[in-house]
């Protein structure tokens, strides 16, 4: 049996895929709180906005918007994540047609 690890580059899967998409929705909603956090320490910034843009970068818009991000987006992807690579732990590996056990090679790039 091989050594286990997260970061194999054997085999793509799920788990891995629900990993990269976790990052990607912590990141975003990080933006918009530094974005919030940036408009409540330096008030002045929303001074200098495009009138255009200020009804849409105001705290009562973009708090929501960072929460439900952070909830919706990297929560759930973590939680798919966490499910799938358990699951896949928790599975028996399928067997080949010729009865073995080994993992079928992907050519992931």
């Amino acid at each position: 049996m091989q050594g286990f690890s997260l970061f194999n580059a054997e085999a793509c899967t799920a788990a891995r895929h629900f990993l990269y998409s976790s990052i990607f929705w912590l990141l975003l909603p990080g933006a918009f709180g530094l974005l919030l956090a940036s408009l409540l320490y330096v008030p002045e910034l929303h001074d200098r906005l495009p009138m255009a843009v200020k009804p849409y970068l105001s705290f009562g818009r973009l708090r929501p918007t960072h929460v439900n991000l952070t909830v919706f987006g990297w929560l759930s992807m973590v939680y798919c994540d966490a499910i799938t690579f358990i699951y896949s732990l928790a599975v028996e590996p399928q067997t080949a047609t010729n009865g073995s056990t080994e993992a079928a090679e992907d050519n992931c790039s």
